[in-house]
Parts: structure tokens; sequence; C-alpha cells
């Protein structure tokens, strides 16, 4: 079994012995986020990427099921595009 969490302060002890292996993600720098957009919207160019990445997604955003939840993270991508745009 895989389990993720941004909450683990609020996992008790006995929860917590049940995984064998845990694995701290760091939060990527800004060239990292860049590097992502770029990997998932190739026609972006640079200095769009670096504007995207340099907002902060908000944490509702899907990241485990990009597909079925792709509507609500084009809505945002489109939100921020048109905020660095005026």
């Amino acid at each position: 079994m895989i389990a993720t969490t941004n909450l683990v302060q609020n996992m008790d002890a006995a929860f917590e012995r049940r995984f064998l292996y845990k694995v701290k993600f760091e939060k990527p720098e800004l060239a990292q986020r860049t590097r992502i957009w770029q990997s998932m919207m190739p026609r972006l160019s640079d200095d769009t990427a670096a504007k995207l990445a340099s907002c902060m997604m908000p944490a509702y955003l899907p990241t485990q099921n990009l597909l079925s939840d792709a509507e609500v993270t084009f809505r945002w991508v489109i939100c921020q595009y048109v905020e660095m745009a005026r």
C-alpha cells in the first residue's frame, strides 16, 4: 500500500507504525517547478513557464489523478495566465 499526506503531524504512533517506509518529498524550487511545467506543456515559452512556476498552486489542486482532475488544473493554469497578462 502507498499513502500520501501533507498532514504527517496528525498521524498517531499506532497508525504510523503500519508503514514500513516513509519518504519525504521537499517542495520543488523555482527552477524545478519551471522544468515540470515545461515537461507537461512543451509549447510554453521559458518566460511563461517561469511565471507559472512562480505562482503557488493551491493545496486543493489535484496531484494524484491528473487525468480525472485535468479540468480543475486547466482552469487554474488559465486563471494564472490571465492574471499574468494583466
